[in-house]
């Protein structure tokens, strides 16, 4: 599988470590796909003019990521205020405020963006990336996937979902008849798949012909930080190395992403506060 990324990317820092940990949900599935095995992986989007953006560049080209189309706008990059509690899970505190490069501008695709997305056999954004203009209607035959997270309604499934191959929805904090609406609020949109991940209770992958329940991969957790977006990495990959089996993509991914909560950080790298 070849994969892209496109839009959202931040800093998380860790108060109690004073660490900067490389994130956002358009970046770490990427990041995260190229480690799962995807043959080659690309990210466009903002960064800054700080020293975290020029380390944030870097990493991504030891990820072996593509990145000749990020944008550098004058400006800081947007930072996620993070604790962890004594299990591993996560927490976020604060920002550092709106003048930031990710909320000052918008990113735009012109035709050189379009020429890279159409080499590649996934697009995968966030429902956070502004995704009206992320998700044109000149990309030809690549597959969408999109995370809406836990930032879904019926009214944003409904718009968004029309066109759009894997959609992967959180149900953190919804009880489990409104996420069953909301799964076929996505369907008869016009979403091909919905993927619905439920933490320590699993996830489930639903079509309109297929459903299939895959139980977590118990493990002790140091960080679940880029949990959900390791699944979504290692879904989408397994996915097309497994020729479209649901079930082998979603052991897989359950697997990866628990894997993925042995280290702080969505990645495990980190830079200095």
């Amino acid at each position: 599988m070849k994969i892209i990324g496109v839009g959202d990317c931040v800093l998380d820092e860790y108060v109690h470590q004073k660490h900067l940990y490389p994130g956002g949900n358009s970046v770490n599935v990427p990041v995260l796909a190229k480690r799962a095995g995807s043959q080659s992986a690309a990210y466009i989007g903002i960064l800054g003019t700080d020293q975290s953006s020029q380390q944030f560049r870097n990493y991504l080209i030891s990820e072996q990521i593509d990145v000749s189309r990020i944008r550098i706008a004058e400006g800081p990059m947007a930072r996620n205020f993070i604790k962890l509690d004594s299990s591993g899970d996560r927490s976020f505190v604060g920002n550092n405020g709106d003048n930031v490069v990710q909320k000052m501008l918008r990113l735009q695709l012109n035709e050189q963006d379009i020429s890279l997305i159409r080499q590649y056999d996934v697009l995968h954004t966030s429902f956070h990336s502004e995704i009206d203009e992320i998700i044109p209607k000149s990309l030809g035959n690549i597959s969408i996937s999109l995370d809406f997270s836990d930032a879904y309604d019926q009214k944003a499934l409904q718009k968004y979902c029309p066109g759009i191959d894997f959609v992967f929805l959180s149900a953190g904090k919804f009880n489990e008849r409104y996420t069953d609406d909301c799964i076929e609020t996505a369907l008869e949109s016009g979403a091909k798949m919905v993927i619905l991940t439920q933490g320590v209770r699993g996830s489930t992958i639903i079509t309109k012909k297929k459903k299939h329940i895959e139980p977590a991969t118990s493990i002790k957790t140091v960080d679940t930080l880029g949990a959900g977006d390791a699944y979504i990495a290692g879904y989408l990959e397994a996915y097309y190395t497994s020729e479209g089996n649901i079930q082998v993509a979603a052991r897989m991914a359950s697997e990866f992403a628990a894997r993925n909560c042995l280290h702080n950080g969505a990645s495990g790298v980190f830079f200095p506060s």
